[in-house]
């Protein structure tokens, strides 16, 4: 539940049922805003017409202390005056109906009456639900002289704690759904107050005007602002756009409230007017406002409209005011969208029980190339969901689900022929490309089409309590968490199911070019729990640039095809200072592979890798593990540096011979490395080729069942290793 806060709320005209656009009503000055004690839960109306203040701190029913001063004389100084109550949206007059219609009396002495009533909240109604408006008419006793013109409507404002902005823009976005009031308030700058234009979106949810081309809305202000009727054009679905500038009105000042204008829609001939469906709307951000919820910008969430759009704006906007959240709602459903691109001090903000689902139209995603010099845009990254390009200070976070409907039958069981089986057609769930500070936490990242998060080319990035569950069945290349070219990251607290590798750190750049390689990395307290068809923690298989400084700890890995720790230098990059420390694995392929060799024309070099403190069990595979390096051209390139303490491994055996060495890594030929290339070594431990410097230190090494092949085998230019 927020934190109330005390909030003055300003007038609204009252809007009745009625053929023709309702009248305008005067207005106060700010001044004339009284302040409440901030534990009041009461709603107090002052003067006539009224100002509103309304405080609570907690979701408790409030009264209602009605006041109404008779200054013109309306009712002839009768002894008591009626005040009809409609109360919209989530609060009702307590003892009325489910549209909140009642009727209290008013007593007084001719000039001044007064009265009260609690209202109750309709059923539903939580702490982060709108309040919605409760209009007051005031009549005689008899009920026959109705003052609905001189009264209006109070509102609760959309959150406990929304402020009083100052409104400094000249563009002011406002999208309004049917049914929905929306809430804020501000004061035109000092000096000459400048006119906004503001954009209205009107969705006619129920078909009060069929299919009409275009609508029109009346927009009838009071004192400081002028009234006009415009003209909507369908943008179809049931939904009308339009840009409307709004006018000062003669003797407008920078000191006096600006206060509601309200809607009224009607069909292009003015004859139907569905003023009862529309609502007062307000100016719905401020200078000031702290976060841009994006169904304030038509975002539905139901699950079937296209989102894309409103979520765009809401992003467009928070980043052209200085408005660093962006909010969808936390529990308020699922938002369709295609890509949503982020700018620069952003935070997209998904809550908790919400989600963002990827369309299945792959004409949502456009092609983006943040980088054509790195292979891994060219050949695999090219479509996003959520994207960022050269941003800094990003952030995507929130507790809730980013869906990229890995499921969409296009984008699963995929032949060679299919224009989506290339990587670079399908969209990656989360792509950050040529940005700093990133910041992914507290999120569920489920069924990518392609690879689940990509940062490519990022300097300092934070991946923390991420879950990645991308492993449909069906589904090809689901990666699940990938660094490509990047500098200073810490990814931890995540949890991994995929369908490919679980965590890949990848280089598509060579050395000496600009954001070339991966340094300066940390993976820790995390958990693997699927790979079904290759590696847990790996580097590679691109590998064009160094890679330096990389360390891996207190990690947790399960259910993995190939190997559960790969380091993998066959694209000519340079692989140097990698720590494993503190894994556990079972259920996994093989304990390691570590392999140098060229796939392509240019080999590169492994040196200084190590693995500390490793427990592994129940392998499913009679492989071992192997360290080799490979001859090219006559020359060999070994990796060097290697070292296991403290490993403790079962093996997997039942091997009745000892197998043929295995064939010599095939030279510029693009084969893919994997333990399962070949198959069954001749250890089943440690099997070391074309290395040098593996050493062994406080290792333990079982197998079961029992097997024909030592723990340890070395091909015979092993040098300076010892078991």
């Amino acid at each position: 539940m927020r934190t109330a806060t005390s909030l003055v709320v300003s007038t609204l005209v009252f809007l009745s049922a009625c053929s023709a656009p309702p009248r305008e009503s005067s207005t106060s000055s700010s001044a004339d805003i009284a302040a409440a004690p901030s534990s009041s839960s009461r709603v107090s109306q002052l003067g006539n017409p009224m100002q509103v203040v309304v405080t609570s701190a907690e979701l408790a029913p409030p009264t209602v202390q009605v006041t109404y001063d008779d200054e013109v004389g309306y009712f002839g100084g009768a002894s008591t005056i009626q005040a009809y109550i409609d109360a919209a949206g989530h609060a009702k007059a307590t003892g009325a109906p489910e549209q909140g219609a009642a009727t209290i009396t008013l007593t007084g002495n001719g000039s001044t009456y007064t009265g009260s009533y609690v209202v109750a909240w309709i059923d539903r109604t939580t702490a982060e639900m709108v309040l919605d408006s409760i209009s007051l008419a005031f009549s005689n006793a008899q009920g026959k002289l109705w003052d609905s013109n001189e009264s209006n409507n109070y509102v609760f404002p959309e959150s406990l704690d929304f402020p009083v902005v100052n409104f400094g823009s000249n563009e002011v976005t406002t999208v309004f759904n049917n049914h929905t009031s929306l809430a804020v308030y501000g004061i035109p700058p000092q000096g000459s107050p400048r006119a906004p234009n503001v954009t209205i979106t009107y969705f006619d949810d129920v078909g009060a005007f069929g299919n009409a081309p275009t609508l029109s809305a009346y927009l009838a202000s009071s004192l400081v602002l002028a009234g006009q009727t415009v003209s909507l054009a369908s943008a179809g679905q049931r939904r009308y756009t339009a840009s409307v500038p709004i006018q000062w009105a003669a003797g407008a000042t920078s000191s006096q409230v600006i206060e509601s204008f309200q809607l009224a829609f009607a069909d292009s001939g003015q004859t139907n007017w569905d003023s009862n469906h529309s609502n007062n709307y307000r100016f719905q951000l401020g200078a000031n406002a702290s976060v841009c919820d994006v169904t304030a910008y038509g975002a539905r969430g139901d699950g079937v409209t296209d989102d894309t759009a409103a979520i765009q704006a809401a992003v467009d906007d928070c980043a052209t005011r200085g408005v660093s959240a962006v909010s969808i709602p936390a529990s308020s459903g699922v938002f369709v969208s295609g890509m949503i691109a982020l700018k620069s001090n952003i935070t997209l903000s998904i809550g908790a029980g919400t989600t963002l689902k990827g369309s299945m139209d792959d004409h949502d995603y456009p092609t983006v190339i943040p980088d054509a010099a790195n292979s891994q845009v060219a050949i695999n990254c090219q479509k996003a969901l959520v994207y960022a390009e050269s941003a800094s200070n990003v952030t995507i976070t929130g507790g809730g689900t980013i869906d990229g409907s890995g499921e969409n039958p296009s984008w699963i069981n995929l032949s060679t022929t299919s224009a989506d089986y290339l990587e670079r057609n399908r969209p990656i769930a989360v792509y950050t490309a040529l940005s700093s500070n990133v910041t992914l936490e507290n999120v569920t990242v489920l069924n990518a089409a392609m690879w689940a998060v990509v940062n490519l080319e990022d300097d300092g990035l934070h991946v923390d309590n991420v879950t990645v569950t991308s492993n449909y069945p069906g589904s090809r290349t689901r990666d699940g968490i990938d660094t490509v070219d990047s500098q200073n990251v810490l990814i931890e607290n995540c949890t991994i199911a995929t369908e490919d590798d679980a965590l890949c750190l990848k280089s598509g750049l060579p050395a000496g070019a600009p954001h070339a390689g991966v340094a300066n990395v940390v993976v820790r307290n995390s958990t693997i729990t699927r790979s079904q068809v290759a590696n847990g923690l790996k580097i590679g298989t691109a590998t064009t640039g160094p890679f330096d400084n990389i360390e891996f700890d207190n990690v947790t890995i399960r259910g993995v095809k190939q190997a559960a720790m790969a380091v993998e230098s066959v694209d000519g990059g340079a692989i140097s200072n990698v720590r494993f420390n503190g894994i556990t694995l079972s259920d996994t392929g093989a304990l390691a592979y570590v392999v140098l060799a060229a796939r392509g024309p240019t080999i590169g070099s492994i040196s200084g890798v190590s693995f500390t403190n490793i427990t592994a069990s129940g392998l499913t595979e009679a492989w071992g593990s192997a360290v080799s390096g490979a001859i090219v051209k006559g020359t060999t390139y070994a990796p060097t540096n290697i070292t296991f303490t403290n490993v403790s491994l079962a093996a997997e055996g039942g091997l009745a011979s000892i197998p043929a060495t295995p064939p010599e890594y095939a030279y510029d030929t693009g084969q893919y490395p994997d333990p399962q290339v070949w198959g069954s070594l001749p250890a089943f431990g440690y099997y070391l080729r074309h290395a040098s410097n593996v050493q062994f230190a406080g290792c333990t090494t079982t197998v079961s069942p029992g097997d024909a092949r030592p723990a340890f085998s070395a091909a015979s230019d092993v040098t300076g290793s010892g078991f």
